[in-house]
């Protein structure tokens, strides 16, 4: 509970009379929501019946605070401070948690928007995420600004955090020079998918791939799921040649190619899908004794798996990985940057 102390107190703790802590109220809000008690009533009908337990802790020893008293801390508590106490507090967490785990670490940015909230112009706010997929937690948000988008908003985001030697993984959006640049300069990895928003990168790969053959492939299933038999294929190609433009993504890159082959169970009906996702992560993928081992495929993006003794990263398959929504032919394609040419025992 030090992170909720470290919140500067707002009100006149020299004056009037102030029944509560301002972090004993911090902290009831928080346990209240997360708990499924969002409005301020149900926060202190959550208070009210777990009363005794907090108690115990040494919160509230004077009661739950009133409604309008949960109303004036939710408006006047200094927003950015309580968002760098709460940032401090999840890192720790974070980092206790991570020590368990011994696979690279996978960091999957992404923006939503907030239900329920509304500016001034009628638009909800989107707000930027980094979530650590190895301990479940969100390490760092940056809200973008009301005139802006998720571009401008990511780089802030990833000079929040520390993602040296970690693989950050975002959608199409994020394939844009400066963010690519932002990992690679702060000694991370990335995976991205490739779509149009990138036209000429895009359709360059699919022009050239059709004269390339993989360095390395592998084949998943077939499985029977959601009432479809599908089959993945993983194939990865060395971009030195591949990719047009080195001087603005750095020739020195990798493309990952997906492609899905489904069959409706009740109809046979057969169609197919191709893919492929961008990243940043070690050279080790040319190894010939790595290219008879499984690439991973998890949410919307590959990463690496945990390393051997010997420095060299395994890989596996999630069975989590998803399976297309539209069953037309389509190619997303992606590139891996493998410039992070050093083999280091992570773990």
């Amino acid at each position: 509970m030090n992170f909720a102390a470290s919140v500067p107190d707002f009100r006149r703790c020299d004056k009037g009379n102030i029944r509560h802590r301002l972090s004993d109220i911090i902290i009831l809000m928080i346990l209240g929501r997360t708990c499924g008690h969002v409005g301020r009533s149900a926060i202190i009908a959550f208070g009210k019946y777990n009363l005794n337990k907090l108690r115990k802790m040494g919160m509230l020893k004077n009661g739950i605070p009133s409604e309008a008293t949960l109303c004036r801390v939710e408006n006047g508590i200094d927003d950015p401070a309580m968002a760098d106490s709460m940032q401090a507090f999840a890192e720790n967490f974070h980092n206790e948690l991570f020590k368990a785990c011994r696979d690279r670490e996978i960091v999957c940015v992404d923006g939503k928007a907030e239900r329920g909230t509304v500016h001034e112009n009628g638009r909800s706010p989107d707000i930027v995420s980094a979530y650590s997929f190895n301990t479940g937690i969100t390490i760092a948000t940056e809200a973008c600004k009301e005139k802006s988008n998720e571009i401008k908003a990511v780089p802030i985001l990833l000079d929040k955090i520390d993602i040296s030697g970690k693989i950050v993984t975002a959608d199409a959006m994020s394939m844009q020079k400066d963010i690519v640049e932002k990992i690679r300069k702060k000694g991370g990895d990335f995976l991205i998918e490739l779509k149009a928003n990138q036209p000429s990168l895009r359709y360059g790969i699919e022009d050239r791939l059709v004269e390339h053959t993989p360095v390395y492939s592998y084949t998943e299933g077939p499985e029977l799921a959601h009432g479809r038999i599908e089959t993945r294929t993983y194939r990865v190609y060395d971009g030195l040649d591949i990719i047009a433009d080195k001087k603005k993504w750095g020739g020195n890159m990798t493309i990952i190619e997906y492609e899905s082959s489904t069959v409706k169970k009740s109809t046979g009906v057969h169609t197919s899908e191709k893919r492929c996702t961008s990243a940043v992560c070690p050279r080790i993928l040319r190894s010939p004794e790595h290219r008879t081992q499984p690439l991973v495929d998890r949410k919307h993006a590959l990463g690496t798996g945990p390393q051997s003794s010997a420095g060299q990263y395994k890989t596996q398959v999630d069975e989590s990985c998803p399976k297309p929504r539209h069953h037309t032919e389509n190619r997303l394609l992606g590139v891996l940057n493998m410039e992070r040419t050093s083999q280091k025992t992570i773990g």
